[in-house]
């Protein structure tokens, strides 16, 4: 219902219609093919829904929303809101957290949501407040005990609200979000040993028309001036009074700059698990924030149990594994590796609930690497320009221009001469890196992974020294890691950069950083042809310090002994400068002369490509990186001969490249959306929630599109 089917003979009245709803720059994207900004629900619990809550994240096509979405259930508008936290240059929407309750579902039922644009946003009440959600529960309060070196400490998040250590991050007649923590007077932090290392952080997440609340419970050991390992037992217990305890665990190591989180609902319409979510796998390619994944799926039922199967027997608790590679510089090809991890490429893909649980559980045990600190000293700037204090904020570079963190020795700087507990583990490896969070978001607009995200990327930009070996001149933020590393890297620094809200400081130092990075890669290869970077500093430094003669077969770089990196690392930075390019980011001069490395080889003599016909990891890397190469010279050749005997040959379903079978974006127009530094910036973000009206003329073009 309410999809745009365009068949081929009605192509001009439909793109005439098409043009009058969205208008010339959108249509350019569409191209008037059967495209449909939608998603499908279907009830698996055999239960049914009722009063379903629905927070979903949606990223959108550069001028297909102008103002902001709504959506359309199967053909009826809901009430809903959106938030709207980033747009593109021309003004429309980029990416916004879409709230709204679906209707009952009888069980087993599907439905489809499509996302329309609103013609207005005219005023309504939508402030919440701390009275209107304590009235509908009363009793609600959760206390975090931790006890240990006979010692307990306890901190209540009603009585954090009480002292007024809250922010609204969300407010509107659908949903209202409640931020509790206090990043500033550090009032509410606690310890066992004497500093009070400990920050707890609680996300109220209040359905106003539903009586339903979740309550995200977070404990981190991030603050750079008491970073000491706190061993403990921790109770979480809910109620004002009769408190009952909702979740237990004893013996805990909790590490320095680790963090871990348990979610919790009450109310009336707890949703159910068991719902699928196809969220339209082709129309988040056209976004360019995803990898074009195919649709068609070849993973049968069977294959998905047997791997759901596996996650129920792994630890899910406290700082326990799950899926992950815990010690990332373990070597060798695995599901945490890739554009995403494999886990979360099928959750695109199939939108299947099991996929949808193992990877947001995932992001969450992410927590447990020491990847995640915060600025302390109010004292200290977090940008460049030297106008917001740092305090509160991730670890920055603007704050400490010359540190290392950690250093070659593992040292951090600033943490407490205490003896550190047995190492549980989980050590963070530049090369090995995955994205555990940007998925989660983009899916979800979850706030707690995007700051994770965050906080995840900042540290990622002071894992390198200031030099030749690192970042290049001082206070820059230069990338100078393995090959894969290097992409790994860069490719989480980018969704941080582009899905930080628009006019925070955080969009500006990630934003500063991937120009650093992209800068720095440029002058120490001489690339000039195209470059918006040519008097950036950290170019000019690179130019000056660590330039070298590229190779003519454009190897990314030279180890010490001269010799070349592994073509499978090279295929690895292909793939994440290709997706960088499309979400805007101008590494197009870089690729210009880097696709080479690639392309190059399969125009040579006598060059051997019986390795091809393997289907090994080897081979489908290189496809995934040709995917991105179809605009070059050779390049829609070698695409084509590498999907004939990779991608067309082998079934990758259930193995672990998964996330690598990526295919070119034909569909897509050549153009690009820019992504780059805005001129200004505010101290605070200018995210909005908005409810608005489909304009009958919309409904109007939306029902004629039925019956072309």
């Amino acid at each position: 219902m309410t999809k745009f089917q365009i068949p081929e003979a009605n192509n001009r009245l439909a793109c005439f219609l098409l043009f009058l709803l969205f208008g010339l720059e959108t249509l350019s994207f569409i191209t008037c093919q059967n495209i449909l900004n939608n998603v499908i629900i279907k009830d698996v619990s055999g239960n049914g829904l009722n009063s379903y809550p629905l927070q979903i994240g949606r990223v959108f096509m550069k001028g297909e929303i102008k103002t902001a979405p709504g959506v359309l259930f199967n053909g009826t508008q809901l009430n809903s809101q959106a938030q709207v936290t980033v747009r593109y240059d021309d003004g429309s929407v980029r990416f916004a957290t879409v709230s709204t309750i679906l209707p009952t579902f009888t069980r087993n039922a599907m439905g489809e949501l499509v996302f329309f644009p609103y013609s207005s946003m005219p005023a309504k009440d939508e402030s919440c407040t701390i009275n209107e959600i304590f009235k509908q529960f009363p009793n609600m309060d959760i206390k975090l005990t931790v006890s240990g070196n006979n010692t307990i400490s306890s901190v209540s998040a009603k009585d954090m609200i009480n002292k007024g250590y809250y922010q609204w991050i969300t407010q509107g007649p659908i949903r209202c979000e409640l931020l509790v923590v206090d990043h500033i007077t550090r009032a509410a932090d606690f310890g066992l040993y004497g500093p009070k290392s400990l920050r707890p952080i609680f996300y109220f997440n209040f359905w106003r028309t539903i009586g339903t609340v979740s309550v995200r419970t977070v404990l981190e050991n991030s603050n750079l001036d008491t970073l000491q390992d706190v061993a403990y037992n921790v109770t979480i217990s809910h109620g004002v009074t009769n408190p009952t305890i909702l979740y237990s665990k004893d013996s805990i190591s909790h590490w320095f700059g680790t963090r871990w989180t348990r979610v919790f609902w009450f109310g009336n319409s707890i949703p159910e698990p068991k719902v699928n979510i196809d969220y339209n796998v082709t129309y988040l390619a056209m976004t360019n924030m995803f990898p074009n994944y195919l649709a068609n799926n070849t993973m049968t039922e069977a294959r998905i149990s047997s791997y759901y199967n596996n996650w129920l027997k792994k630890a899910k608790g406290i700082f326990d594994a799950g899926l992950w590679q815990i010690y990332q510089p373990t070597t060798g090809m695995r599901e945490d590796i890739g554009p995403m991890p494999a886990w979360k490429s099928a959750w695109v893909v199939m939108g299947d609930w099991r996929f949808r649980e193992i990877s947001l559980v995932s992001a969450d045990l992410a927590g447990s690497w020491s990847a995640f600190f915060r600025e302390v000293d109010s004292s200290l700037y977090f940008d460049r320009e030297k106008n917001i204090s740092a305090i509160g904020k991730p670890i920055s570079l603007n704050a400490h221009p010359k540190l290392w963190f950690p250093d070659n020795a593992g040292k951090y700087v600033g943490s407490l001469n205490v003896p550190r507990l047995a190492n549980p583990g989980w050590v963070f490896d530049g090369a090995h890196q995955p994205d555990p969070f940007s998925v989660a978001y983009m899916l979800t607009g979850d706030h707690y992974y995007l700051e994770s995200l965050q906080l995840w990327v900042a540290l990622g930009v002071m894992r390198y020294p200031a030099g030749q070996y690192g970042r290049g001149k001082d206070g820059y933020a230069g990338i100078t890691d393995q090959v894969r590393g290097n992409a790994w890297t860069v490719r989480n620094r980018a969704y941080a950069a582009i899905l930080s809200p628009d006019g925070s400081p955080e969009k500006r130092y990630f934003l500063q950083a991937m120009d650093d990075a992209i800068a720095y890669w440029e002058g120490q290869r001489n690339v000039t042809a195209g470059s918006q970077l040519l008097n950036h500093p950290n170019r000019l430094w690179a130019q000056q310090n660590t330039a070298f003669q590229w190779s003519p077969l454009r190897f990314w770089t030279r180890d010490t002994n001269t010799k070349q990196a592994a073509i499978w690392q090279e295929s690895f930075m292909l793939i994440i400068l290709g997706m960088l390019r499309d979400m805007g980011f101008n590494t197009e001069p870089l690729l210009k002369e880097y696709h080479k490395v690639l392309t190059s080889q399969f125009n040579a003599p006598g060059y051997d490509i019986s390795g091809f016909n393997t289907g090994n990891f080897y081979a489908v890397a290189a496809t995934s990186a040709a995917s991105f190469l179809t605009n070059y010279k050779n390049g829609p050749e070698l695409w084509e001969f590498l999907k004939s005997n990779v991608f067309d040959k082998f079934d990758y379903s259930t193995s672990y490249p998964r996330s690598f079978i990526i295919y070119p974006r034909s569909f897509l127009s050549p153009e690009f959306p820019t992504t780059s530094i805005p001129p200004s910036e505010s101290k605070s973000g200018t995210s909005s929630s908005v409810v608005g009206e489909l304009s009958l003329f919309t409904i109007l073009i939306i029902l004629l599109l039925q019956f072309i």
